[in-house]
């Protein structure tokens, strides 16, 4: 009985392993690694035998055509959505962080021990800055547009033209064209974000150290929500309203290209010849003060 109890305490069982981040990752990667190969092996046989002939030679085997071309387009759209939903964002949110690590006093070895210990929230939170900073760019590049000349910012898609369909471009234009989209977003976002983000941040610790790290403490029992949020959120709807903040600095990007276009000679070929920009309530003011007249 002793021997039989010694063997029944030293064959217990360890604990089962919990899932890890790396876990995820590898089923993901095997099962999309599976379905690739089987796809490109039932395209590669496809042309073989369709080869030579305008159509497959039997009704089966065009609707294994179809149904092979149906697929692979839903493959090409949900490579493409979650390269430019999901991929791109993390990125940009990624990049923003290490851009603004002096601003909160972090190093890169502090991210990627909370990325170890948190992997999907580590994620997730970069994912949303990331969106949030796309935002913010795509308000300025519309801002822009409606500054300079129509041809200046050909490059980049503008949501606002009728002519500009997003789904359909993704299923009818080619992949290389997608990937070379998403390069020339990588190319406009990282300058900026670098340009508007690092720098600013580099010279304030340079010029005046006393003003950084930023500390947000939000565990003080006594008020759950820090003052200064509750004071911006009281006051910048009347200041967007009072000082109209668009509008100025709509003024304030003419200007500046007003003057480097005069240094360079190229304000006739950034600026229109009657810039407008002034704020759209000023030109519904005028509207009904010419109206009023006209009764």
């Amino acid at each position: 009985s002793g021997a039989g109890g010694g063997g029944g305490g030293g064959g217990e069982a360890p604990p089962p392993r919990q899932a890890e981040y790396g876990d995820y990752v590898i089923l993901v990667t095997g099962y999309a690694s599976i379905l690739a190969s089987a796809l490109i092996l039932v395209i590669s046989l496809l042309i073989a035998n369709v080869r030579g002939s305008a159509s497959p030679p039997s009704p089966l085997l065009r609707q294994v055509v179809v149904a092979t071309r149906y697929l692979g387009v839903m493959f090409k759209v949900c490579l493409l959505l979650g390269l430019e939903l999901i991929i791109f964002p993390t990125g940009c949110g990624w990049w923003l962080d290490l851009c603004s690590l002096q601003l909160v006093d972090a190093t890169v070895s502090d991210r990627v021990s909370y990325l170890a210990a948190n992997p999907w929230t580590a994620h997730f939170l970069h994912w949303l800055v990331g969106v949030v900073l796309m935002l913010h760019i795509c308000v300025i590049v519309a801002l822009l547009r409606e500054i300079v000349r129509p041809e200046v910012l050909w490059f980049l898609r503008n949501p606002a033209d009728p002519d500009e369909h997003p789904f359909r471009d993704l299923i009818e234009e080619p992949v290389p064209k997608h990937l070379r989209r998403v390069a020339l977003s990588v190319l406009l976002y990282m300058p900026l974000t670098a340009c508007f983000v690092y720098c600013p941040v580099t010279l304030t610790k340079m010029l005046v150290p006393s003003l950084l790290p930023v500390h947000v403490s939000l565990h003080n029992p006594y008020r759950e929500v820090p003052l200064e949020v509750i004071i911006m959120q009281i006051t910048l709807p009347f200041a967007v309203e009072h000082f109209r903040p668009q509008d100025t600095f709509k003024r304030i990007i003419y200007l500046w290209l007003k003057m480097v276009g005069d240094l360079t000679g190229l304000t006739h070929r950034i600026l229109p010849a009657s810039p407008d920009v002034r704020a759209p309530e000023d030109e519904e003011d005028e509207d009904e003060f010419f109206s009023d007249e006209d009764e």
